[in-house]
């Protein structure tokens, strides 16, 4: 196909010249070019659409690769550079491999993308979120800016779990620098067994937006804390529920009041 565009460039060029070398001239400078001219200029377009068709290639092996990545896939055709030592494609810290990594025959299964913080105590995070197992604790952070933290617990004694609000929630948000807080209860299976609450309050003296809530299951004490800068926003909000919702204990997802 190469070859066959080349010759065709030539043929043109030469066709031209042909054309109008008799005539006067056209300011074309190609009118005045001898034949060997015209070879080194046609072998210069050669090399030129060689350089650009091999900058296409790799550009659509990156586009190929980062237009997967979010699809269940058996093969790894990008991964984070590391050193940086490679001499790979990279966009964003990633490195694009110019085929993918893939075991013989594998073919793509469906992910949960579950955690299992302890056992009987599973979160599904889902896209866009970096994690970080710490003991009992899952860290979060999501890329719009959000960072959050569930921690798991042990429950020896029984508490009445309607006092959660009175004794313990406003209790501590006495302390915080912004007290306009709103509660809502956590289910499970349409029981009450917890409470969340939101508030805004400050951050290095910058605003910030707090989201909280503690639950207890059979065995298990769930707290977490999410929080992120700015003004309270909604796609964010939805991203920390989104998640807080699939937060699983002993085969049951909680679920907050709306």
């Amino acid at each position: 196909m190469k070859k066959k565009l080349v010759s065709l460039i030539v043929s043109m060029t030469l066709a031209l010249i042909t054309l109008t070398g008799c005539g006067k001239d056209t300011g074309n400078p190609l009118d005045s070019m001898s034949k060997e001219e015209l070879k080194t200029y046609c072998m210069n377009l050669e090399a030129s659409y060689n350089q650009l068709s091999t900058e296409y290639t790799q550009l659509d092996t990156i586009y190929q690769a980062l237009s997967t990545e979010e699809l269940p896939n058996a093969a790894i055709s990008l991964s984070g550079d590391g050193t940086g030592r490679y001499t790979f494609n990279s966009v964003d810290s990633k490195i694009i491999f110019p085929t993918s990594f893939q075991y013989p025959a594998a073919e793509p299964v469906s992910a949960t993308g579950s955690i299992d913080v302890v056992n009987n105590v599973s979160v599904t995070p889902g896209s866009n979120w970096i994690l970080k197992l710490n003991g009992s604790s899952l860290e979060l952070e999501h890329s719009s800016g959000i960072s959050g933290t569930i921690k798991v617990g042990g429950v020896t004694e029984t508490y009445d779990k309607s006092l959660l609000q009175s004794e313990v929630m406003e209790q501590w948000f006495i302390n915080m620098p912004d007290n306009s807080v709103s509660y809502k209860n956590i289910f499970i299976d349409n029981t009450m067994f917890g409470v969340q609450a939101v508030t805004p309050t400050m951050i290095d003296s910058e605003n910030a937006v707090l989201r909280c809530g503690m639950v207890s299951y059979g065995d298990y004490a769930i707290t977490y804390i999410f929080v992120y800068r700015g003004e309270q926003d909604v796609n964010k909000d939805e991203s920390i529920m989104n998640v807080i919702n699939t937060i699983n204990i002993m085969g049951n997802n909680i679920n907050v009041e709306s």
